[in-house]
């Protein structure tokens, strides 16, 4: 009797190192999809952030050289759409 409790806890004892390992393995492999997930989030949030930077500093830079040159306004009032410089 006491031989066969003896070859048990082995058996036991390996069994619970196996689902140890096993549930940490799934703990990493989870760590490992996050990360991933909030890289590529934090990636695509990054690029639309400087897509807008970029456009903004856009708008602006049309906006001065529009007010520098007067073709805006100068179109606004004749309530015809302003001629693109080079194009007739």
């Amino acid at each position: 009797m006491t031989q066969s409790r003896n070859r048990r806890k082995p058996l036991i004892r390996s069994l619970r190192v196996r689902w140890t390992l096993v549930l940490v393995g799934v703990c990493v492999l989870e760590a490992l999809l996050v990360a991933v997930a909030v890289r590529i989030a934090t990636e695509r949030s990054f690029e639309r952030f400087v897509v807008e930077e970029a456009f903004a500093g856009f708008v602006s830079d049309v906006e001065a050289a529009a007010r520098d040159s007067g073709l805006v306004a100068t179109a606004l009032n004749a309530g015809a759409p302003p001629l693109v410089a080079g194009m007739k």
